[in-house]
């Protein structure tokens, strides 16, 4: 958590060692619990696998409606399963 922090994980999001990506990945999903913002940056990433991995469940509290406008995602078959938010 911190914005220094936040700062380096889109970047991280983009390394090429698969490793970096899932670390990435993992600290966006437990720094948005609440920030739908921070947990955006991963959620819209290019990459198919990065949007899949942010998706899926469980979802970290508050964001279940910027994972819902994934539904339509080719990439993120499990949103589609998940109950709609209100």
């Amino acid at each position: 958590d911190g914005l220094n922090g936040l700062a380096l994980l889109p970047r991280a999001l983009d390394d090429p060692r698969p490793e970096v990506v899932h670390a990435a990945v993992e600290a966006l999903r437990r720094s948005s619990a609440k920030h739908p913002e921070v947990f955006a940056l991963g959620a819209f990433h290019r990459s198919p696998e990065v949007r899949r991995a942010m998706v899926s469940p469980p979802l970290p509290e508050g964001c279940e409606e910027v994972a819902f406008t994934l539904a339509i995602d080719p990439a993120c078959p499990a949103v589609r399963e998940l109950p709609c938010p209100p």
